[in-house]
């Protein structure tokens, strides 16, 4: 697959170059462009 000027492929898809993939830890989830705690996860 072509990637746009100004992108980049990750493991996670495509994002824009500027953009950094990190491994976040916990209980987090993101969902619909925001990120979320799960509250009594185990």
């Amino acid at each position: 697959m072509a990637v746009n000027k100004g992108y980049k492929q990750t493991e996670i898809g495509i994002i824009p170059e500027d953009w950094e993939v990190k491994k976040v830890g916990g209980n987090w989830n993101f969902f619909k462009g925001k990120w979320y705690i799960q509250i009594g996860s185990k």
